[in-house]
């Protein structure tokens, strides 16, 4: 039996029949309605939190340690400004801890979202911090208050960041920076790079996430993977290094009558 697909006609509307109310809105007839429009300013903003449609990703590093990736949409609320709310900056936080930290970005990003302290005290595998993680931030609507949002300007051709904050960009004429410029590498064509939102820190103002400016005198201490011994690998302690003579003199070399008599013991 042949399957016949319905026809459907288009619905037109007759321009003078219709009517959807609404106030008169006045209109700048020198204004380009396709421009890209500045970002919102630096500053402080509340995020209502949500999953990406392509969240997770499982990545591994150089040395072969693997973490999990959650790649999130953020979206601006109970702003000042009526036209900020709503606008979107994405963000990505993972299970990995680099060197010297002592807290993920996910697990970070889920206490600033109200996630009880004591349910993330002790150990947690891989796994459990993922699901807890997205069994929290899908069954509510989370916020996130006082998130840092700044501009970012990255240049495609030379994969790299030019601007990195607002204050960076040019200004024109009316004193207001620039969100579009056209910058130029000596040496190679122009381009445009246009500011996009960036998020810089996860409400506060300290900046948990973020390494400090100079590094301590001492290094903090790595553990490697590698050197981490299972629950049923036995081991023995390597033996402490002799200590160096008190006078500072290394202890003399065999004679050859001496190396001799030890080989001719090992045919014994």
């Amino acid at each position: 039996m042949a399957i016949v697909e319905e026809k459907k006609e288009p619905k037109f509307i007759d321009p003078l029949a219709f009517s959807i109310g609404g106030s008169a809105v006045e209109m700048d007839t020198e204004a380009d309605a396709y421009e890209r429009v500045a970002p919102p300013p630096m500053g402080r903003y509340d995020l209502h939190v949500t999953e990406s449609e392509r969240c997770w990703e499982e990545r591994e590093t150089e040395t072969g340690d693997k973490y999990v990736v959650a790649n999130l949409e953020c979206k601006i609320v109970n702003a000042a400004d009526p036209d900020v709310n709503g606008q979107m900056v994405f963000a990505r936080v993972s299970t990995f801890m680099g060197r010297g930290k002592k807290i993920s970005t996910m697990a970070y990003v889920l206490l600033k979202m109200g996630y009880p302290k004591e349910k993330l005290t002790g150990a947690l595998t891989t796994e459990e911090l993922v699901q807890k993680f997205h069994k929290f931030i899908i069954k509510q609507d989370r916020v996130v208050k006082d998130c840092l949002l700044d501009w970012q300007g990255y240049s495609p051709a030379q994969k790299a960041v030019i601007y990195n904050k607002m204050a960076d960009f040019p200004k024109g004429k009316d004193g207001q920076y620039l969100h579009i410029v056209e910058y130029r590498k000596a040496g190679q064509p122009s381009e445009e790079i246009v500011a996009r939102l960036k998020l810089k820190d996860w409400g506060g103002s300290g900046g948990g996430t973020t390494a400090p400016a100079k590094a301590p005198a001492t290094a903090p201490k790595v553990v490697k993977r590698a050197a981490v011994v299972e629950e049923d690998e036995e081991t023995t302690p390597a033996p402490a290094p002799a200590s160096a003579p008190k006078t500072g003199k290394k202890p003399p070399a065999p004679s050859a009558a001496e190396v001799s008599a030890l080989l001719d013991g090992d045919d014994d």
